[in-house]
């Protein structure tokens, strides 16, 4: 009885370690073969009935088991690669989540989630204000940085990080940075709680 559990503890911690090793390969992979995709039509709307869940490259095989999506959820698209999309979900407290998803639970919606013309000159200046505040000591490769123009006082921006191999061991906590329209005003929460906010330079 002994050896049937060991076998089987065996076995499956093999089939663990070859998963593993797999995504890893096939996340280098597809850093280099992964497909833009047009910009002005990058927002998708998931259309499966049953949990769409994110996986850590593109394969079933690399499944994030407990984060996944449902059917009305929207993200923001950037490559494709195997039938997959590499894509953003961005949460209502401002922090986001990365990862490939299956595109044919997907429905391209015609929409992009690209800056206005304001937004983008303020999302031009975020990386410096990151490093002039030391807001992180993540390498700029690593580093995500998404913008939201929907609210009437502040430019919203996501930051987090890129789900990259070679990010894999980079500490990081995500945050957001408010920017005031109008006067650029400038305040995160990194440090501090999600719904806290302080002024920066």
């Amino acid at each position: 009885m002994i050896k049937i559990i060991l076998s089987i503890l065996l076995y499956s911690f093999c089939c663990y370690s070859f998963a593993n090793d797999f995504c890893s390969d096939l996340s280098k992979k597809a850093e280099k073969e992964q497909a833009y995709i047009d910009h002005s039509m990058n927002i998708f709307k998931v259309v499966s009935k049953t949990r769409l869940y994110f996986n850590s490259a593109p394969s079933e095989q690399c499944k994030i088991n407990n984060l996944f999506l449902v059917n009305g959820d929207v993200v923001s698209g950037y490559t494709t690669l195997n039938g997959y999309l590499f894509a953003s979900y961005f949460k209502k407290n401002g922090d986001s989540v990365d990862g490939w998803l299956k595109l044919s639970d997907l429905k391209n919606t015609g929409y992009t989630s690209g800056p206005s013309s304001d937004e983008q000159t303020v999302f031009d200046i975020i990386p410096d204000i990151i490093k002039k505040n030391k807001l992180t000591t993540a390498p700029e490769e690593c580093i995500n940085i998404s913008g939201d123009d929907t609210d009437n006082k502040y430019y919203k921006f996501a930051i987090s990080k890129k789900i990259l191999e070679k990010c894999k061991d980079v500490q990081f906590t995500p945050f957001s940075i408010l920017v005031k329209k109008g006067n650029q005003e400038i305040y995160t929460n990194q440090g501090d709680e999600i719904d806290k906010f302080h002024p920066i330079e």
